[in-house]
């Protein structure tokens, strides 16, 4: 298991969502970390994956570069973001571009705010 202090915001690592049920995502796979509480080491992630999602609204296309260590061009499904614990968490590849994570944090808010009810 990885130490959960060593990793940040913008890296990408394997986890395992072994878990899910319905349509959730699941198995071994990448992530993006969005944000952490460190206190009880929990991980808000955007898990990965190497089937194009692109016709579902909320994915984002990441290519694979040696910077983010991923070994196949992706796509972030901001749509399936989740809490995970740092048990679940595998190894650390990379870090995703700036750029790239802005666009997610934008496709976040935006979701989120799909997603609020209106009273």
């Amino acid at each position: 298991m990885i130490d959960p202090l060593s990793l940040q915001v913008g890296d990408i690592i394997l986890v395992k969502l072994e878990d899910a049920t319905g349509n959730e995502q699941q198995g071994t796979r990448p992530a993006v970390i969005m944000a952490i509480h460190i206190q009880t080491k929990l991980f808000f992630v955007i898990p990965l994956t190497s089937t194009d999602v692109s016709r579902f609204p909320f994915s984002l296309f990441i290519k694979a570069t040696s910077n983010n260590g991923l070994s196949n061009n992706s796509y972030a499904m901001t749509y399936q973001m989740r809490t995970i614990a740092s048990e679940r968490i595998i190894k650390k590849y990379g870090k995703l571009e700036q750029s790239i994570m802005d666009i997610l944090k934008e496709q976040m808010k935006n979701y989120l705010k799909l997603c609020s009810v209106k009273n």
